[in-house]
């Protein structure tokens, strides 16, 4: 016997972002799912539990919150991804991340760094509303997104107030500054640190992909020339960042996985 599926009524609590969430029914009866709608498009199905929030109301939310913690807003491009000044879409901009850094340069083995935070939010449950570390090195204009940590309060937005929701992103924000400071000592030791075989056979065997390692961990029986941690770990992320046919997710994933293999020390907040 074919089973029905229907919308229940509609939640248009944000509505004026044109989204609509709308309850899955089966044969009349309630399921444990939702659909997420943008300009009538469908965005996702999801659990009836998730909690919406809106990218533009999180980017307001990070833009305050930057603002008391004394942070700037940081433009940059990204290949594969959309950017308006200081925030990064996905290609369908269901999925954002706002930049921000203190607005000063740092040297790591004579090139120029900057460290700031990546606030992150989606619509479409790929993640929550939170904060994360980012650092940008000049000379080749790549950026590397790591570390996260969600900002659960939006689920009380309406009950806790903005103000208190600023407040909590502002102290998240603080707290990723700090660790990225202590970030750029472990990367100043990476430029001490020389590039071994047992290294490079662990970047080969991870699941980075052929694009986006260097020629010279490559080729067979390539000799090793002598470079550092820092040089290696610069040319991955240069490639990953530049990489044209990924998106943030693949980005991101590929991030991660480069620091399981190189870790940069980074902890949860």
């Amino acid at each position: 016997m074919e089973k029905i599926i229907y919308f229940g009524d509609p939640d248009t609590t944000w509505r004026q972002y044109g989204l609509e969430q709308y309850p899955i029914q089966i044969d009349g009866e309630d399921t444990s799912y939702k659909a997420i709608f943008r300009h009538n498009e469908l965005v996702s199905v999801l659990g009836s539990d998730y909690y919406l929030f809106p990218n533009e109301e999180a980017l307001k939310i990070a833009d305050m919150a930057a603002d008391l913690a004394g942070l700037k807003s940081f433009s940059l491009s990204a290949p594969g991804l959309k950017t308006e000044g200081h925030v990064i879409f996905n290609s369908e901009e269901t999925r954002m991340r706002a930049i921000y850094t203190l607005g000063k340069i740092h040297r790591v083995d004579g090139e120029e760094v900057s460290v700031g935070v990546n606030v992150f939010n989606a619509i479409d449950g790929t993640s929550s509303f939170g904060c994360g570390l980012f650092t940008y090195r000049y000379i080749c204009d790549n950026g590397v997104i790591m570390g996260k940590e969600s900002i659960l309060s939006v689920r009380r937005i309406h009950t806790k107030g903005l103000a208190k929701i600023i407040e909590d992103m502002k102290a998240k924000m603080v707290l990723v500054m700090e660790e990225g400071i202590s970030l750029l000592d472990r990367y100043r030791l990476m430029g001490q640190e020389k590039v071994t075989e047992k290294l490079v056979d662990r970047i080969l065997k991870s699941r980075l992909p052929q694009r986006v390692l260097p020629y010279y961990i490559k080729e067979e029986e390539a000799k090793l020339p002598d470079l550092t941690h820092w040089h290696l770990y610069n040319d991955i992320t240069e490639a990953i960042w530049h990489n044209p046919k990924t998106g943030m997710h693949t980005k991101t994933y590929h991030f991660n996985t480069l620091h399981k293999i190189m870790p940069v020390q980074v902890r949860r907040i």
